[in-house]
């Protein structure tokens, strides 16, 4: 059976794109099998590299997954109130047409009102003027 390569923790860390530091960490929680060199020095083996490997990438694509979830919901909200948004503003365009038309009605019943009392004051200067003569 042939020995599998084995990295120091910096060789490793280089190898999977993360810190040694992180490699460390998993060293000592038990979560990473590791081994001491000759000098001291923490060892990977080649076989359990090409593990963490995989074990990062699949958390990688779930946290991407979870990450474009969380973008479409936002996006799908978004879109939910820009609906919401166009359907009161139709509704307020709506209210304001007919704040309008009430507003033009009334514009013209007050110049009917302002004809009439021009009228009535016109009728009053006629008879005030009649009963003079009288």
């Amino acid at each position: 059976m042939s020995q599998s390569k084995l990295y120091v923790l910096k060789e490793a860390a280089k190898c999977l794109g993360i810190t040694s530091s992180a490699l460390s960490k998993r060293i000592h929680k038990g979560t990473l099998v590791a081994t001491k060199d000759a000098a001291g020095h923490w060892a990977i083996s080649q076989d359990t590299l090409d593990q963490l490997r995989s074990e990062i990438k699949a958390k990688h694509a779930f946290d991407l997954e979870g990450r474009t979830m969380g973008v479409s919901s936002v996006a799908s909200e978004r879109s939910m109130n820009l609906n919401d948004a166009t359907l009161n503003r139709q509704t307020l365009r709506k209210e304001i047409d007919m704040l309008d038309a009430k507003l033009e009605s009334k514009k013209a019943a007050m110049a009917q009102l302002n004809e009439s009392i021009d009228l009535l004051e016109a009728l009053i200067r006629t008879k005030q003027q009649l009963l003079k003569v009288l």
